[in-house]
This record gives C-alpha cells, sequence and structure tokens, in this order.
C-alpha cells in the first residue's frame, strides 16, 4: 500500500509542475492523443506526435515506464486504462485518436472494452499481436486493427524479395 501511495503522491506533486505544457490536472487538452500500454511503442510514436507538435499523454501501470518517463517530463499517468474514470481523467472524449497496444490479450480486449463502452467518436487504433485477438476485437466494431506479426512478416518478405533482384 505505502508504494502505492508514492506513486500517487508522485503524481499529484507532478500533476502541479509548473511547466504548463506538461501539466495535465490543470489543463484541458482537446484534440490531442492518447497513448495506452506497451512504452517501447509509444516511446517511438510519440516522438513522431512531438515533431509534429501534437499534445499526447500515456497512459500506463508499469512502474518503471512511469518512472522513466516522468523524469523526461513526458506526459504519463500512471493508472488503470480499464476503467472509465481513467480515460476521463485524459479528457479521452476530445481525444483526436486512441492507440491501444497490450502484450496480454484478457487486458487488450478489457481496456478495448472501456474504451468503447464510452461511445466516443474518434479514431481507435489497436495494435492486437495475433489474428485471433483482431477477431475478438472486431467484435467491438472497431475497425482499425494492425497485427504486429502480420505486418512484420510482410515487410520482412518484401525486404526479401527485393534484395532478390
Amino acid at each position: 500500500i505505502l508504494n502505492k501511495l508514492n506513486v500517487i503522491t508522485n503524481f499529484l506533486f507532478w500533476s502541479k509542475c509548473s511547466d504548463p505544457e506538461w501539466c495535465l490536472i490543470s489543463k484541458n487538452l482537446k484534440d490531442h492523443v492518447v497513448l495506452i500500454w506497451y512504452w517501447k511503442l509509444w516511446h517511438i510514436i510519440s516522438t513522431f506526435l512531438e515533431k509534429n507538435k501534437i499534445e499526447y499523454v500515456v497512459l500506463d501501470n508499469d512502474i518503471q515506464t512511469y518512472k522513466n518517463w516522468k523524469k523526461e517530463l513526458k506526459p504519463i499517468i500512471f493508472w488503470n486504462a480499464s476503467q472509465s474514470n481513467t480515460l476521463k481523467s485524459v479528457n479521452i472524449e476530445d481525444a483526436q485518436t486512441v492507440f491501444i497496444s497490450i502484450w496480454k490479450s484478457e487486458k487488450l480486449f478489457l481496456v478495448a472494452s472501456a474504451v468503447r463502452k464510452m461511445n466516443i467518436k474518434w479514431n481507435i487504433i489497436i495494435k492486437a499481436n495475433n489474428d485471433d485477438e483482431k477477431n475478438l476485437l472486431k467484435d467491438l466494431k472497431i475497425k482499425n486493427i494492425i497485427v504486429e506479426t502480420e505486418k512484420t512478416a510482410k515487410a520482412m518478405y518484401k525486404k526479401m524479395k527485393k534484395n532478390e533482384k
């Protein structure tokens, strides 16, 4: 419990930051991007967003990722993204896009369901780990699903074919 209180205290302290660009609590985010879990992919996507001056916020429940991003003054929140109050706390209703990438199938479906239940009309893009996940997510009527292994395999095959010529 004390460990969790430390995280909450750190978050509240950080949310009162003097840097208005990353101060999430006192700021009304609008037309931003929400990135949910799996930090390696977010690190790359956040770089693209920053270069194009697009505001974003990351929701992650990995304590080490949270601490690392917080040190870099990145906009990250340590909370459970499957809860509607967490999603509302990052003004998800006003987001232009939500990216979801979670390695565990059960958690991926749980978070995708929570996001979908909010009935918000914006772009949801999910990275699925396999075709089975993609088929489950289609039941939620989410159109933008990328199967990581499929896309990677196609790209690798194209490179191989290009090198044969």
